[in-house]
């Protein structure tokens, strides 16, 4: 025993051995309240993390939800409103003499309600067009200008009822036999760079 108090006498005595110690237990100590600290900072930033990713597949399962139902009560409507537009284009003469107010109006709803983005515009491009030229008084490129337009509409609506693109220059082969006749053509040409832009094919 007494031996035992000597060494704890000696210990305490020596100020670098004591200093040690302490230092030890103090880093010790420090370390254990950092890692606690960090452990939970890290199960934070994990919960925060999970909560953020479910609430991003929440919302893309909502998303999806939307997304199926509206396709499921559009679909047909969007079949009928692509029928009605490439019929106004490949058989314009039947269909713009049967045509009443009405029905073009419903062409026009159709198609924002139930068209892409891109179509809306297109259409828009079309009807505003349409409105602004006096149809006694157009000239052949402006006709041609207006057909492009009626085309590219068309085209976009495939697109989003099929997921197929295709030319509008495709569809106007299909529509006018003689295109390549040298005036059409040059005619053509002019009304492509006039609505598609310069750099346009």
């Amino acid at each position: 025993m007494e031996q035992i108090s000597d060494f704890v006498d000696w210990v305490f005595k020596n100020e670098l051995l004591v200093g040690f110690i302490v230092n030890g237990l103090l880093l010790t100590l420090v370390t254990g309240l950092l890692h606690h600290s960090f452990n939970k900072k890290l199960e934070g930033i994990k919960t925060e993390n999970q909560l953020i990713i479910d609430e991003q597949r929440s919302g893309q399962a909502h998303s999806l939800q939307i997304d199926s139902f509206f396709r499921s009560i559009s679909g047909e409507k969007l079949a009928d409103t692509f029928e009605e537009w490439t019929d106004l284009l490949l058989d314009m003469t039947r269909k713009t003499a049967s045509m009443t107010e009405e029905d073009v109006t419903k062409m026009i709803k159709y198609i924002f309600m139930y068209g892409s983005p891109k179509t809306v515009e297109l259409a828009r491009n079309y009807q505003q067009y349409n409105y602004a030229l006096d149809t006694s008084k157009r000239t052949q490129v402006q006709n041609w200008e207006i057909l492009i337009l009626a085309a590219e509409t068309i085209c976009s609506l495939k697109n989003d009822f099929t997921g197929h693109k295709i030319s509008s220059k495709i569809l106007l082969d299909l529509k006018i036999s003689d295109i390549n006749d040298p005036e059409k053509k040059a005619q053509f040409e002019e009304a492509w760079k006039n609505v598609m832009g310069e750099g346009s094919q």
